[in-house]
Formats: structure tokens, sequence, C-alpha cells
């Protein structure tokens, strides 16, 4: 429960300073700074915390690519929708993508979204 709410913390305060930073400065410099940034810090992480990865072979390098590729597309459309859509709206639909997965927190989740949706997108 700790770790869901400090994550919804980090992503909404995220959100919002992805928001402005791909307004300022443009959706694929902003992507690009944050992923270097992220980056750095997990190789500090890995320097402190010395992580094995013997068990990263074959299927699950192949699973780990397809993930990363899919994610940066995924980040680089989020900021795109950031850079021109309200906010509220955009992570609206974001939060519903969590939806579509196999991982489905509930059906309440989305229907929650998807009733905020109008309010949201009115100006």
């Amino acid at each position: 429960m700790t770790y869901g709410l400090l994550a919804a913390a980090a992503w909404g305060i995220s959100t919002i300073a992805a928001a402005n930073a791909a307004r300022r400065i443009g959706t694929y410099t902003a992507v690009l700074v944050s992923q270097v940034l992220g980056l750095a810090v997990l190789v500090l992480l890995a320097a402190v915390l010395h992580p094995s990865l013997a068990a990263v072979g074959g299927t699950t390098a192949v699973g780990l690519t397809g993930a990363g590729v899919l994610g940066l597309l995924g980040w680089l459309c989020y900021y795109r929708a950031l850079e021109c859509g309200p906010v509220g709206l955009v992570s609206a639909i974001g939060a519903m993508a969590l939806t579509f997965t196999p991982y489905r927190p509930s059906s309440w989740a989305a229907i929650t979204v998807m009733a905020a949706m109008p309010d949201l997108a009115a100006p």
C-alpha cells in the first residue's frame, strides 16, 4: 500500500513536471533529458546495490528489449500529449491504459476515469 501511494504521488508530480518541460523545450528533448537522468540514477543504484544480472538471458533479454522500445514509444506519445493537451485529461487517459492490461487494478478504476473525462475535457 505504501509503495502504491508513493508511486501515485511520484507519477502525479512527474506528470506536471513533464507537461511543463515538454511545453518549454519540446517533447523529444524533454523525454531525452528525463531518460538520461533516469539512467544516471539507475547506474548509481546498480553501483550501490550490485544486482545480479545472471538471470537475464535469451528470452528475458528479448522481452526486456521489447519493453524498453515500447516504453520509450509510450513516453514519447505521453509527453507529446502533455505538450498539446490538458494535463488532467491526458493523465486520466494514461491511467485508463491500466485497464487494458492483464494486471487490472479493478473495473471500478476504469469506470471512475471514464466518469471523470467529461469534466476534465470541459474548458
